[in-house]
């Protein structure tokens, strides 16, 4: 944070586990096609990871509202993007305290990206009391969380995993990646969710990457597999929106030491509104309920099954019913996607 300088800046390792209620290098501009039936086969997974990514450039998560502060007084604003600073892109929030500590009082030029349009601002950093050179807003450069990954394209080489974008806690916009990537993790169970407080998946990540995060979209990450043996062998056909039904549907997802099960789900109502919270799922399970009470944090992006086919992925839960939540459509997911 500019607010305190190197020692007390505010510099935040995001832990999402993504609220079920966690860009582009090499991915596939199409996701393959059976030439002969026209059906979109896919590899779905459930299986839970780790998830880190740097953003590109840093994003202002808070502001000072003392208006005799440089922020303030420079009209920056909570969710500005700040990308370079003198002409120098910015890498991350130590190199912002760089800049700083070797400008001093000299008034900077932050090319910032607010809201899709960039613009330019003049800050000038004051020396406060303590000697610090200080700004008077917080910035963040990383996130870092479980989530899991909903399928793999046909080939092995992409996956898609969340089904919902990865969103700042603070500021709740979606972050721009410079650089994320996919590890292994060792998930040793769940706190259970009570009402007004969703569960979330406990696990340990290992360090060890097995894939890349290129982009995040308005449906979920997306990337490229460096380790294939996180790929299983059994690829699904999809089913397209008119052929979700209201009934009985299975997920996908790992949420214990026993590794990635099937569990019993019932579609309870279609509503495709164009939010990409396209259908109410809820969880029937016994042995999936006794051990989250629902759906918990770290399972969104879970495939859903309904007749031998990927329909989508679990993506947000109902806070005071965490049985409950929303699917979205996998055609919402690749489209996004191609």
């Amino acid at each position: 944070m500019c607010k305190n300088s190197i020692k007390k800046f505010y510099i935040s390792l995001v832990v999402f586990l993504f609220s079920v209620g966690f860009i582009r290098l090499h991915f596939m501009n199409e996701i393959p096609v059976n030439s002969q039936s026209e059906v979109r086969y896919l590899i779905p997974s459930g299986k839970a990871v780790g998830m880190k990514l740097k953003t590109k450039g840093v994003m202002v998560v808070g502001v000072e509202q003392n208006g005799h502060l440089p922020a303030k007084k420079a009209g920056i604003k909570v969710g500005d993007i700040i990308q370079k600073v003198n002409e120098t892109t910015l890498q991350n929030t130590r190199h912002f305290e760089e800049i700083l500590e070797t400008t001093k009082e000299e008034t900077l030029l932050l090319t910032v990206l607010r809201k899709e349009k960039e613009c330019t601002l003049k800050l000038t950093p004051t020396l406060n009391q303590s000697n610090q050179y200080v700004c008077g807003f917080w910035l963040r450069d990383s996130a870092a969380g479980i989530g899991t990954v909903t399928f793999f394209t046909e080939d092995k080489s992409s996956f898609v995993a969340l089904g919902h974008p990865v969103n700042d806690m603070d500021t709740d916009l979606s972050y721009s990646v410079r650089l994320g990537y996919l590890e292994l993790v060792d998930i040793k169970g769940a706190k259970q969710a009570q009402k007004g407080r969703p569960g979330e998946l406990i696990g340990v990540l290992s360090g060890e990457a097995v894939g890349r995060i290129c982009e995040n979209t308005a449906s979920g990450i997306r990337g490229n597999v460096k380790n294939q043996t996180i790929v299983t062998e059994k690829k699904m056909p999809i089913a397209k929106k008119n052929e979700v039904k209201n009934g009985k549907a299975t997920i996908l997802s790992t949420v214990s030491e026993e590794g990635t099960k099937e569990y019993e789900i019932e579609i309870l109502r279609i509503l495709d509104n164009g939010d990409y919270k396209d259908f109410v799922i809820e969880v029937t399970d016994s042995e999936l309920l006794s051990k989250t009470g629902g759906i918990v944090q770290g399972m969104s992006g879970s495939p859903i099954i309904q007749n031998g086919r990927i329909v989508g992925a679990v993506t947000h839960v109902f806070v005071n019913d965490s049985k409950k939540g929303y699917g979205i459509f996998i055609e919402n997911m690749l489209a996004d996607n191609e």
